[in-house]
């Protein structure tokens, strides 16, 4: 008899399946009296690596994670009510922590990269730019993402708590470094982003802070400067440095000259930047802020004046 289940396990391990799949094979080889949970459905999370199943009291079924349920479900998951996970190994049934507590299952008291008792969370994430970096290291490093609870958000965090701090105010983490020069925004962790229309804060994607103090989910900025959208959705002022465009439009300028039956029109302009309001000549395509600090073009025409 051993030597048969020796002759399965080697079987097992020799085809051409994911290790994760493989050891639950093998655990259901070692332990074939264990009763199995039989789910409607196997759901295999794409927001997060984790290795269980919370229990949704709301509708009494098992999902990876918030995301998940959110996906399948026509109502939204209560994150904060968890108290029973399954491990995803051995299909046991258990108090929520960040460990399985089966003996005889693989995944016994190996914790989570990242457990938070408080908002329910487990995480496995790794940081692809770690990863870069432990690919040139002779020693392993430590590749997963970082992840902390910030009390006074009532949410976890992505990064490094040691490098961010919270705005009574905007009611949201900010990095240090721009702590001091950032625009605060009553209640942002409450706002959608401008883009997808999701809540920026509760949402599985990282959010971004633009100049201006709007913010947007990290992919839908992106998403904008592919498409050449270069403007806060919220207020249009420039969510990158345009200095250079700014520059090539005073080139363009230089050769241009309106017709004579509109050479004493001016136009009261507004610019987005910095909101200073002036009268300039006018033209058909491009009115530059006057304040000699700016200088951009990225203005508002608020009147025309034909003299």
């Amino acid at each position: 008899m051993e030597n048969e289940i020796k002759k399965q396990i080697l079987e097992i391990n020799s085809m051409n399946l994911p290790q994760i799949e493989k050891s639950k094979m093998i655990f259901n080889l070692m332990n074939p009296n264990i009763e199995k949970f039989h789910e409607k459905k196997r759901i295999y999370c794409t927001h997060s690596k984790v290795h269980l199943n919370q229990l949704f009291k709301c509708c009494n079924n098992f999902y990876p994670c918030r995301f998940c349920h959110d996906q399948e479900e026509d109502h939204e998951a209560k994150r904060f009510d968890i108290d029973i996970v399954k491990c995803d190994f051995c299909n046991v049934q258990q108090k929520k922590g960040s460990v399985c507590n089966n003996p005889e299952c693989y995944q016994f008291k190996k914790n989570h990269n990242y457990y938070c008792s408080k908002c329910n969370i487990w995480k496995n994430d790794n940081d692809d730019y770690l990863k870069i970096i432990d690919s040139f290291l002779i020693e392993k490093n430590d590749i997963f993402k970082k992840f902390y609870h910030c009390d006074n958000c009532g949410i976890c965090r992505v990064g490094n708590s040691k490098d961010y701090k919270h705005c009574d105010s905007c009611n949201l983490c900010l990095k240090k470094e721009a702590f001091e020069s950032h625009v605060c925004k009553i209640n942002m962790k409450d706002q959608d982003c401008p883009i997808c229309f999701q809540n920026i804060w509760n949402n599985y994607q990282n959010p971004y802070i633009l100049k201006c103090g709007h913010a947007m989910h990290y992919k839908c900025f992106v998403s904008s400067l592919k498409n050449n959208n270069f403007y806060c959705s919220t207020c249009r002022k420039a969510i990158v440095d345009l200095s250079s465009l700014w520059l090539q439009i005073d080139n363009h300028m230089v050769n241009q000259e309106m017709p004579e039956e509109y050479s004493n029109w001016e136009s009261v302009i507004k610019c987005r930047e910095c909101e200073t309001q002036s009268n300039v000549k006018y033209h058909f395509e491009y009115h530059k802020c006057s304040n000699q600090d700016c200088g951009c073009y990225n203005t508002d025409i608020l009147k025309i004046n034909k003299n």
